[in-house]
């Protein structure tokens, strides 16, 4: 049997279910050194009066993690609110900090999950763990306010990102990186569903633009620009016969007949001011 195991039950008589899986898997475990600050592995926060157990891992020694939480709760502040408030509660006096096994790093996260499933550390019956997996907020449910704080973060936070990066260009270095990295990561040939597209119009149906927005897409600038971008540049054959294709047995309406017509008659006028200019 493993070490773990057999401590678990040595200490714990009621929690002699321990899972198989736990007792197969095999990895360097020492006893543990309260010498040695910079050991990794599980520790626990017990209360003495009430019993209940707070399992954590040391990624980068005992020393460290109890530093950072001895800072916290006395600062009043740890990200544990459960705990926090038994601590203010009870006392410091009244909390032991035990370390529970040395393994390496890469080994911390499957003991600590053990002690926190074994010890029932999850359950606020027994402990005063608040995520039921080791390293993730898998499990974990929100209250209302909490989602609804976060959805304002949110928007907060894109709108600073948006302010400190406006107005800002890539350079060249940055785009051919972007370029490459972008390579084949297109939407060709995706087919978009019926239903998303309905969505995607009724969300930008209606939808009116800033006056500083519409300014960007009128004037001379802004026509020369695309021309400018699209001078020179070839279509394939595919790209034509598709277009081809589709415009094939349609009809236009009047009144795109009309625009095309007087779009044509404008730019006649504009050659020959330029043959006169000349």
């Amino acid at each position: 049997m493993d070490w773990i195991a057999a401590r678990l039950i040595t200490e714990h008589q009621n929690l002699n279910w321990l899972p198989q899986s736990y007792l197969k898997f095999k990895v360097a475990v020492r006893e543990p050194n309260m010498e040695n600050a910079k050991d990794t592995g599980v520790y626990l926060w017990r209360n003495l009066v009430t019993k209940k157990v707070y399992v954590g891992g040391a990624y980068r020694g005992f020393e460290h993690r109890k530093k950072a939480h001895l800072k916290c709760l006395r600062g009043g502040y740890h990200c544990n609110k459960h705990l926090q408030r038994s601590w203010l509660k009870h006392g410091e006096i009244n909390f032991e900090f035990e370390i529970l096994l040395v393994c390496e790093p890469q080994d911390v996260r499957v003991y600590e999950q053990c002690y926190i499933d074994c010890l029932k550390a999850a359950n606020q019956r027994h402990g005063y763990n608040i995520c039921p997996t080791a390293g993730s907020t898998l499990g974990v449910k929100q209250s209302k306010e909490t989602l609804a704080k976060n959805t304002n973060k949110s928007e907060v936070t894109r709108a600073k990102l948006r302010a400190a990066n406006l107005g800002k260009k890539h350079s060249p270095e940055s785009r051919e990186k972007m370029k490459i990295t972008n390579k084949g990561k297109g939407v060709k040939g995706l087919v978009v569903p019926e239903e998303r597209r309905k969505r995607i119009s009724a969300t930008l149906t209606g939808r009116k633009l800033a006056a500083d927005h519409k300014s960007r897409f009128k004037g001379e600038s802004w026509r020369k620009a695309i021309s400018d971008g699209l001078r020179g540049k070839k279509q394939s054959k595919e790209t034509v016969e598709k277009r081809v294709a589709s415009l094939r047995g349609q009809k236009r309406t009047d009144e795109q007949k009309a625009r095309i017509s007087e779009g044509r008659r404008l730019a006649k006028l504009k050659r020959e001011k330029q043959l006169c200019n000349c």
